[in-house]
């Protein structure tokens, strides 16, 4: 079975593709010229709803405990089409009550294109969090457990 991970990069976006015969590394600057293989995982939000807070992101931080910053609160849809930060926070507010992270706006332009290949019928994305599986059952990091894990979740 082939799987492969995906993440931004400041180059555009990094896939790292697992096989039989090993592992495979490409680069590319649009999400679409990355080659998908098998079940197909990113480090990205997917599923950018109509209003309110995503419970996937909230239940993530709980999970982290103090390491729970690093999931980055993702506001609904209409905050990511504003075209400024200052904007975009101001309409995060009106429907939300609460702001938006310079980190998360920071995101926009991939989340954005990970968003529009994900509802354009590419191949099947499936958003995963890395820290998540570093946590073991005493929420310890364990950094050797988090590929096998994650194999295992897409499997």
């Amino acid at each position: 079975m082939l799987v492969t991970g995906i993440d931004a990069c400041k180059g555009g976006w990094v896939a790292v593709t697992l096989a039989p015969s090993g592992a495979r590394v490409t680069v590319a600057a649009a999400l679409g010229d990355l080659p998908m293989e098998g079940v197909t995982g990113i480090d990205m939000p997917l599923g950018l709803l109509a209003d309110g807070w995503r419970t996937a992101d909230l239940l993530a931080r709980r999970a982290l405990g103090r390491r729970g910053s690093c999931v980055f609160a993702i506001p609904p849809r209409s905050v990511w089409a504003q075209p400024s930060y200052a904007e975009a926070r101001r309409r995060c507010r009106e429907l939300t009550g609460r702001g938006l992270s310079a980190q998360a706006w920071g995101l926009r332009a991939k989340l954005l294109e990970a968003d529009q290949f994900r509802r354009g019928g590419g191949h099947p994305l499936h958003e995963v969090h890395p820290a998540l599986p570093l946590l073991g059952p005493f929420r310890t990091p364990r950094p050797h457990a988090c590929l096998r894990h994650w194999i295992q979740c897409l499997m």
